[in-house]
Formats: C-alpha cells, sequence, structure tokens
C-alpha cells in the first residue's frame, strides 16, 4: 500500500484545523437531541388517546445517535418501541445529517398483521407517503431505491404488499429547512399514522 495516498490534502488539512466546525457540529447534534427530547413527551400525551397499546408497547421513548448511517451522523428517536425477532412496532423518527429528518411506521408480525386489517377497512394510506419495497428491514434512506411513493402504486398491488411482505414501513420526510418546525410536524404525523393503524 503507497503511503503517499494517506496523507492529507491542503483542503483536508485546512478543515482538520478548523476547531469549530466540530463545535458548531456537536452543538448542532446536541439541540437536535433536546428537540427529540421534547418531542417525545407529545408523542406519550398522543399514544394515551388510542387504547389498543398495552404496557408492554409502552416502553419509555429511546433517543439514539450515531455518526455513520451511510456515512453520515444521524439522531433517531424510537418511540412506541418494541423490537423482537418475530414481531416489531416501532414508530422511528430520524434526523440523517445532510438529508432531512423522517417519521417511520416499522411492523413486523402481529403488529403488522393488525395493521394491515385496518388499513384495508380504512381509505388506505395518505398518498404523500413511501412505503419500503427494500428486502432490507433496517433500510432508512426514504431518498434511495428502496422506497417508492404510495400515490404511484396500484391499490390491489398495496394490499397484497400489507397482506404478504414479511414487514412494512410507511415513512414520511421532510427537509432539513424544515426542522424548526419539527415540535409541530413529528407530533402531526404520529397522531396521523395512530389514527390509521388503530
Amino acid at each position: 500500500m503507497e503511503r503517499q495516498q494517506f496523507l492529507l490534502s491542503e483542503a483536508e488539512l485546512k478543515f482538520a484545523s478548523d476547531a469549530g466546525m466540530m463545535l458548531m457540529k456537536n452543538i448542532l447534534i446536541g439541540k437536535v437531541v433536546q428537540t427529540y427530547s421534547l418531542i417525545a413527551e407529545d408523542l406519550k400525551a398522543v399514544t394515551a388517546a388510542y387504547p389498543p397499546f398495552t404496557e408492554e408497547d409502552l416502553l419509555s421513548p429511546k433517543i439514539s445517535r450515531g455518526e455513520q448511517y451511510h456515512g453520515l451522523p444521524y439522531v433517531m428517536l424510537d418511540y412506541p418501541r418494541q423490537f423482537s425477532r418475530e414481531d416489531v412496532f416501532a414508530v422511528r423518527n430520524m434526523w440523517w445529517w445532510g438529508k432531512g429528518f423522517s417519521v417511520m411506521l416499522h411492523l413486523k408480525g402481529k403488529y403488522q398483521q393488525k395493521a394491515a386489517e385496518k388499513i384495508m377497512q380504512k381509505a388506505g394510506l395518505p398518498e404523500e407517503y413511501f412505503i419500503s419495497h427494500s428486502d432490507d428491514e433496517w433500510d432508512h434512506d426514504i431518498s434511495g431505491t428502496g422506497y417508492a411513493c404510495i400515490k404511484a402504486i396500484p391499490k390491489e398491488l398495496l394490499h397484497k404488499k400489507l397482506r404478504k411482505d414479511v414487514f412494512l414501513k410507511i415513512a414520511i420526510q421532510y427537509p432539513l429547512s424544515e426542522w424548526n418546525r419539527a415540535n409541530t410536524l413529528v407530533p402531526a404525523r404520529f397522531r396521523e399514522i395512530m389514527e390509521i393503524i388503530s
């Protein structure tokens, strides 16, 4: 291996010399975490209105953060959250550096079966949402190739997916320019999702 290829370029040296950029990033991520902490309280209040939930479903909200989802930093809020090998019920909110923030319903097993029936009994899913058609249950990149806009999927095909797929993930994504409205957008979408599947 050539040692030369690991030398830093002028641009990289300049970037590494600017401590302010990393300090600003840390402050910014801290603000996102704090915002999700406040949003979590709102989600707990909304959940109280939906009797299908049991104490088992209502584990406390979990906020996690990392640096490497497709190479970029992220913050996640999971609530409600139930993850097992066979059954998953989670509403995952994800703030993703450079990409946007999203509200995602992730269902599998008994939770998916119940929700699929409710969705098919009702008018269906809002057309502005996206649905996963990926084999990867942990693909959160809504703008990637693993998701399709619901309005582009014929109703019969959507119903078939709801009944047959191993898991169900529906999501909506906002640009980061909308983040200062997250405290109203996220609870509103959460309430909408709860109404669809209840």
